[in-house]
């Protein structure tokens, strides 16, 4: 199956989740909030830092104020703070059958996607890990991610099946 799948926000959570996507044999988009981070992430590349080794992988990376494509599967990873600015775009990345996952910590974040896509089109993830972000599109991850990425490479093909 060839699913689409973005994620909003290039950050640390996102950093992390794209690789585990890209695991899991899908090559993510990252829709990033302007075009500066857009560039950076394109000149620098992806990669997650893990116990003093570098892993590089690929995804694409866009800006809001690029051509939006419509995508099967959409990971908001953004502060709880941010969420508001992020989703203001969602309808135009998103088709009749599209999925939003919301991946924030806090109360409000999962109703505010809800208010905009519906509740049978928004999930919620815990993420049950940590990531410092290094640089965007550059990650370390920390707090046993050994230990989670095999219940985040399934959660992942779960999604993606």
């Amino acid at each position: 199956m060839n699913l689409k799948i973005a994620i909003v926000g290039p950050g640390a959570i996102g950093t992390l989740i794209a690789y585990s996507i890209y695991k899991a044999g899908y090559t993510p988009t990252l829709i990033a909030r302007d075009t500066t981070i857009r560039d950076h992430i394109k000149l620098r590349g992806y990669s997650i830092v893990r116990s003093d080794v570098e892993y590089r992988f690929d995804a694409n990376v866009i800006s809001w104020h690029d051509k939006l494509d419509r995508y099967d599967i959409i990971f908001i990873a953004v502060k709880a703070y941010d969420v508001d600015n992020a989703i203001k775009g969602l309808k135009s990345i998103m088709h009749e059958d599209s999925i939003v996952v919301s991946c924030q910590n806090g109360i409000g974040s999962l109703e505010a996607i809800e208010s905009i896509v519906g509740r049978d089109r928004s999930i919620v993830a815990v993420i049950s890990y940590g990531a410092i972000k290094l640089d965007y599109g550059r990650s370390v991850s920390y707090t046993h991610l050994r230990a989670h990425e095999t219940s985040l490479h399934l959660v992942c093909r779960l999604l993606l099946e």
